[in-house]
């Protein structure tokens, strides 16, 4: 039986060497561009001989290939075992045409269901926006929009903390543009000299739109979805077209409730939504207490995204170790390595910062990570940038946020190249809740919340309506699989009274982060970690 186990025939020499095509392919595209996770186990599997073999030169290499073919005739013989067994056991099955449609339809039914969870195909069943208007220079004017306000926000929150940051500047420029389509006048042009919206309506609409569209189909490698809704106190007259426009371009639900005279159900169907779209990571962003007999609107937000890194971390390589806070203290936080000569990331090195683009599974969603390089004293290092003919700068966490602009950050991803990295990064987890009126009126947004002078005739054709506040919640996770991130954005608006080789870049002290998506570099997130351990 064991002879006849491993009897040559031409079925199994046939299927060794297709399986030593299929392992030196994989094996190629692994060491040079990089392979999908789901893929390494399997090439570590059929290949394990010449894995296990390149250690000991050139003749271990030579033993490797020879039991490399060995050990896939033998997974050859398995196979054919296998199919021969499964192919008796069908040929006993007395197949009919209801037996054939039987089984036809359940391998569509799988194919179909492992499709929907796998490839996007639950994208179809997604609404869209309408986008049509859309051109590429509209869509990459909005992302550099939202990029300069993220940076400009950053900016004006630093100022006055010393704790760690992370808000989603696509959740809070989307909000406030369903806003901006209501605002005239100088109301309006505050608000655009802010958030650098484009003035031109069908441009700026459409590729919002777009936007839109692009970032809730994920195509199945991640999860990214974000939502909009208004919330108006039913008895108050909305005009028409401005409903439209929000449910048109913005996807925004229209949504009737009793601020008046229910305060409690208003703000508990509010917070079930935001923590329906945002996987319960983000409750009880507005409360009754906000509501009164002068409020008449709501504007939400919500945006979600649950990825997996390309390249994961192993969680029993993550240790404690030293992360120096910004009073240069030190602190042991649990620290993700990933020390791989085989894997490869975008890296540049610049300005006294190292950056570094993490990606996700998926190939459209990244982390770009902007960590100063505090010293230089590994002889290795300064070698390195001898033989590169640079010359070795230094900085610290004020120096970067010093020159951070959208200008900078884009001369930077420009400079990335791939090289070997060895990552060392902190494990961290934290929330954040800010009341965003002041930083905006700081940066020149005052109109919008004065009353009398707000103008937003747009939304009800009166100028009795001005922004009470805005609320912006956030949640970051960061761990050895991937990262998982929400944030939600509240507008709450009242009218009118009488008043209104390898490098290492070992994440170990103060750095930014941004969640982006990689085609235009639109910032979906944006932080800074002060301290992993808050």
């Amino acid at each position: 039986m064991v002879r006849e186990f491993f009897k040559p025939n031409w079925k199994k020499i046939v299927l060794t060497i297709l399986l030593l095509l299929i392992t030196g392919f994989m094996a190629f595209k692994l060491m040079s561009v990089g392979l999908l996770n789901t893929f390494i186990p399997v090439v570590m599997v059929l290949g394990f001989p010449l894995v296990f073999s390149y250690m000991f030169g050139l003749i271990g290499l030579i033993v490797g290939l020879v039991v490399e073919i060995l050990w896939l005739y033998l997974v050859s013989c398995i196979l054919i075992k296998i199919l021969t067994f499964l192919k008796n056991k069908l040929l006993l099955i007395r197949w009919d045409t209801k037996k054939f449609i039987a089984l036809g339809f359940i391998l569509i039914i799988g194919f179909l269901v492992y499709g929907f969870f796998n490839f996007g195909w639950s994208d179809v069943l997604i609404a869209t926006a309408d986008d049509g208007g859309a051109t590429i220079q509209g869509v990459n004017n909005i992302a550099k929009a939202n990029n300069q306000f993220a940076i400009d926000l950053y900016s004006e929150i630093n100022k006055d903390s010393d704790e760690n940051i992370f808000f989603s500047p696509w959740s809070i420029s989307t909000a406030v543009a369903m806003a901006y389509e209501g605002a005239r006048g100088d109301t309006a042009n505050e608000m655009q000299n802010v958030f650098h919206f484009p003035t031109d309506d069908n441009s700026r609409r459409s590729s919002y739109a777009k936007m839109l569209n692009t970032l809730n189909k994920a195509s199945g490698k991640y999860k990214l979805s974000t939502a909009n809704a208004i919330w108006l106190q039913e008895d108050y007259p909305f005009l028409e077209d401005y409903k439209d426009t929000i449910s048109r371009y913005y996807l925004g639900e229209i949504k009737n409730l009793d601020f008046v005279n229910n305060p409690s159900g208003a703000s508990s169907d509010i917070n079930k939504w935001v923590s329906k779209n945002t996987n319960n990571k983000i409750t009880n962003i507005v409360s009754p207490s906000m509501f009164n007999e002068m409020s008449r609107a709501v504007l939400t937000n919500a945006i979600y995204f649950k990825g997996k890194w390309e390249h994961q971390f192993d969680r029993d390589d993550t240790k404690p170790e030293d992360f120096t806070l910004p009073s240069g203290s030190k602190i042991k936080v649990p620290m993700m390595r990933l020390e791989d000569e085989d894997l490869d990331f975008k890296y540049a090195e610049s300005d006294g910062v190292q950056i570094l683009e993490m990606p996700y599974q998926g190939e459209k969603i990244s982390m770009l990570v902007l960590l100063p390089r505090i010293e230089i004293t590994d002889p290795m290092l300064q070698r390195r940038f001898e033989m590169e003919g640079t010359e070795p700068q230094t900085s610290d966490i004020a120096q970067l946020e010093l020159i951070l602009t959208e200008e900078k950050l884009q001369e930077w991803r420009n400079k990335l190249k791939t090289e070997t990295v060895y990552i060392y990064m902190p494990k961290y987890t934290f929330e954040t809740s800010y009341s965003l009126s002041d930083y905006l009126k700081s940066m020149g947004m005052n109109l919008p919340f004065t009353w009398p002078g707000a103008d937003f005739s747009g939304m009800d054709g009166t100028e009795m309506l001005y922004i009470d506040k805005v609320l912006h919640k956030a949640y970051i996770d960061v761990y050895e699989e991937g990262t998982e991130a929400a944030a939600a954005t509240a507008i709450s608006m009242s009218i009118g009274a009488a008043m209104p080789r390898y490098v290492v870049f070992r994440a170990d002290h103060p750095f930014i982060f941004l969640i982006q998506e990689k085609e235009t570099g639109n910032i979906l997130f944006m932080g800074k970690v002060n301290n992993p351990t808050q």
